[in-house]
C-alpha cells in the first residue's frame, strides 16, 4: 500500500475561509436586495391607499337632488331651486364649499356659480336637506331666462371632487304658474 499523500495543513484552512467570504457577500447582497424590494413595496402600498380613499371620495363624498323647481315670472324661469342631500354612503358635505357649472344652449359654459343660497350650508346624514339656487345672472341665459321646452344641465361639484349631473327640463308650458317642478 502506498502512503497518503500528506497537504500543506494551511491550504485547507485558506480554502474554508474563502468560501465563507463569499457565502457572507452573497448573504448581504440578498439582504440589500430584499431591504430594496420592501422599501419598493411599501411605498407602492401607501400610494395604492392613498389613491383608493381619493377615488372613494370622489364616488361617494356627493349630493344628491331630491327635487327641483323654477319659478316662473313673465313666461320664463328665472330662478332654478334645486332641494339636496348626500348621497347614500357620503359623510358630511359642506354646501358653501361646493361649485356649480350650467350647461346648456344660450349658457355660458365657461360660467361657474357658487351655492348661492342654503337653509344648510353643511349637510351631515341623508335626512337633512339643503338648497342651491341658480339665477338668472349666475348661469342661466341671463338675458331671457329658461324658456318652455329648454335643457339645461347642472353640474354640482362638491369639495371632495365628486360631481352630481342634474338635466333641468322646462314643462312645455309655462302660462298661468308661478314655480314649476323641472
Amino acid at each position: 500500500m502506498l502512503p497518503k499523500p500528506q497537504r500543506p495543513a494551511d491550504s485547507r484552512g485558506q480554502t474554508g475561509v474563502e468560501t465563507l467570504v463569499v457565502f457572507i457577500a452573497t448573504v448581504i447582497v440578498a439582504a440589500i436586495a430584499a431591504a430594496l424590494l420592501l422599501n419598493t413595496v411599501l411605498a407602492l402600498q401607501s400610494q395604492a391607499i392613498a389613491t383608493s380613499e381619493e377615488s372613494i371620495e370622489q364616488v361617494t363624498e356627493r349630493v344628491q337632488v331630491v327635487t327641483a323647481f323654477g319659478e316662473v315670472d313673465d313666461g320664463r324661469i328665472e330662478t332654478v331651486t334645486l332641494r339636496v342631500r348626500t348621497a347614500p354612503g357620503a359623510e358630511s358635505i359642506d354646501l358653501s364649499a361646493a361649485s356649480v357649472q350650467t350647461v346648456g344652449d344660450g349658457v355660458d359654459p365657461n360660467w361657474s356659480v357658487g351655492v348661492v343660497g342654503s337653509d344648510r350650508s353643511v349637510l351631515t346624514d341623508g335626512s337633512e336637506l339643503g338648497y342651491v339656487h341658480v339665477y338668472g345672472e349666475s348661469g342661466l341665459p341671463a338675458d331671457r331666462g329658461l324658456t318652455p321646452g329648454e335643457r339645461v344641465t347642472v353640474r354640482i361639484t362638491t369639495g371632495a371632487g365628486a360631481t352630481t349631473v342634474y338635466v333641468v327640463n322646462v314643462p312645455d308650458t309655462l302660462a298661468g304658474q308661478s314655480v314649476v317642478e323641472v
